[in-house]
């Protein structure tokens, strides 16, 4: 899950990490109180950019009765990092054996 190869998307890695993981998985990996975000696709290949980073930033404007929270520390930098790791992980998928 880590990326290896590209600054930007180990940054947006970090932050999914310390933000997101608990409640989301990729390829499996992760918690199942949110929806699975890359396998078998990857939450960035049907939402728009700029929705997705909206609903991050405040998912109950989004969603009545939405359970995941609006994370306070999370700046348009950091949103932006953690959609461009997600955007990453769109083309590192796991193998529909795996």
């Amino acid at each position: 899950m880590s990326p290896k190869d590209e600054e930007e998307a180990k940054i947006g890695f970090a932050l999914f990490d310390k933000n997101c993981i608990s409640c989301h998985a990729i390829n499996k990996i992760g918690g199942s109180m949110g929806p699975e975000l890359n396998y078998p696709k990857s939450v960035t290949e049907y939402w728009d950019q700029e929705q997705l980073k909206k609903f991050i930033k405040n998912p109950a404007s989004f969603r009545n009765g939405v359970k995941m929270p609006t994370i306070p520390n999370l700046t348009e930098k950091k949103i932006e990092s953690i959609v461009y790791y997600l955007n990453y992980m769109a083309n590192h998928k796991l193998q529909k054996s795996e």
